[in-house]
């Protein structure tokens, strides 16, 4: 039931981390030198933006799903998650904002959601989710692909509009898997037996997804000189690792 007047102290960790968000606030407008030079030439810069565009998506898909959830926790009296998602909500739509202005700037488009059929499935498997703590789940998988993304991103561009954004980018990201893993752990703690199969189904119809997007995009990977095997495996190791401290999978 909502609560009028709830403890805000019932979870210290979550309300540090809300703290940390709101302290972490930051305008894409003021901080990246969108004049600065991108480093890429055309081919590469068509590759990128091609390569963005499951993520691009993915930030407006984030904000949708954290509308839809945030009214679930409200209703069960979790105030400290009540707030930080609503400092996550901001986070994606900066996200997107600032996305937006960087296809802007490059002069790139990303690939149109017709011609990219596998992208659509991903992201309408997260949005068909109605339980909080599976689509914070299916968010935690997307979170672990953008560090990755936005990792490389900010290696390989570091100086560069892309870069300066991803970097940038990375510090929300590893608050929100922060948080996800968090409340999800308590949520396994609780309903461990009912949510542990729809999360492990979770995990395997995104990966098994991702990597036919990555096909698709095959061309574009190469242009850009990432090794998908790699790639793939980071992130896999990175999702295993978290699925242990949440007890979804048992260390051995």
């Amino acid at each position: 039931m909502m609560k009028l007047h709830p403890d805000l102290n019932t979870d210290p960790q979550t309300m540090q981390l809300y703290n940390k968000g709101i302290a972490g606030q930051w305008q894409p407008a003021t901080v990246i030198d969108w004049n600065a030079p991108s480093g890429l030439d055309g081919i590469e810069a068509r590759a990128l933006g091609r390569l963005i565009t499951p993520v691009y998506l993915g930030e407006q898909v984030a904000m949708s799903g954290v509308a839809t959830v945030l009214p679930q926790y409200l209703q069960e009296g979790e105030a400290p998650e009540e707030l930080y998602l609503s400092t996550m909500g901001l986070d994606e739509a900066r996200h997107f904002e600032a996305l937006n202005r960087l296809y802007r700037t490059m002069k790139v488009d990303p690939i149109p959601m017709h011609r990219f059929p596998e992208m659509f499935q991903f992201h309408h498997r997260l949005l068909e989710v109605q339980d909080k703590s599976e689509w914070l789940y299916g968010i935690l998988i997307c979170d672990i692909l953008a560090k990755q993304f936005y990792g490389w991103i900010a290696k390989s561009l570091d100086g560069h509009p892309a870069g300066d954004l991803a970097a940038h980018i990375l510090v929300d990201e590893g608050r929100h898997q922060a948080f996800s893993v968090h409340t999800l752990g308590k949520a396994i703690e609780k309903k461990g037996d009912e949510l542990t199969p729809r999360m492990l189904a979770m995990r395997d119809d995104l990966l098994d997804m991702m990597k036919k997007m990555y096909v698709r995009m095959k061309d574009d990977v190469e242009t850009l000189g990432i090794d998908p095997d790699a790639f793939f495996g980071t992130i896999e190791d990175d999702l295993e690792r978290k699925n242990k401290r949440i007890g979804i999978v048992k260390a051995a």
